[in-house]
């Protein structure tokens, strides 16, 4: 064999590994999780489907696994490596806290606009929304003025709109 084929195996070997580790749940520090499950793939998933099949309840089931069985009321679920580990707590008063006295940590606007970022990007609204809106502001124009030129002049304008965005995006 020759040293080029061995460095190409190699190289494709550390990358099949590397992408093999990715694939594994990484549990966030700090926080109790079942130790079986960071070291599988699938993560919590395999235990939760059977306790889900054995009880048929998809709510409780995530407790069984996860706060009750670590005994902690501060747990993660771990999935599949791509995706990040759910935080469960199951813990009454801290949830309480987090509600009443903490809840600027746990900010939901700040989180919906990192996430509706892309899609109220400038660009997004000049190419796709604008148009739309400017279409349907001038057809409205167009309604009431027919409303003005007809025998219904006194009555209210009623107007059933329909959705014009589908495959517009």
């Amino acid at each position: 064999m020759s040293y080029s084929l061995i460095g190409l195996s190699l190289i494709a070997l550390l990358a099949l590994t590397m992408a093999w580790r990715e694939w594994y749940p990484t549990p966030y520090p700090g926080i109790p999780y079942n130790k079986e499950s960071a070291h599988r793939i699938t993560g919590d998933i395999p235990d939760l489907v059977s306790v889900i099949q054995r009880t048929n309840e998809s709510s409780d089931a995530i407790f069984t696994i996860t706060t009750q069985k670590l005994g902690t009321p501060v747990v993660q679920l771990l999935f599949l490596g791509l995706r990040k580990p759910l935080i469960v707590l199951e813990d009454p008063q801290e949830i309480e806290d987090i509600v009443l006295r903490r809840n600027k940590e746990f900010d939901k606007a700040t989180m919906a606009k990192r996430l509706w970022a892309d899609v109220i990007s400038a660009d997004f609204l000049y190419k796709t929304a604008a148009p739309n809106i400017y279409k349907a502001t001038l057809e409205l124009l167009d309604l009431w003025r027919l409303k003005l030129t007809t025998t219904y002049k006194g009555e209210p304008l009623l107007i059933q709109f329909v959705n014009q965005l589908d495959g517009a995006c």
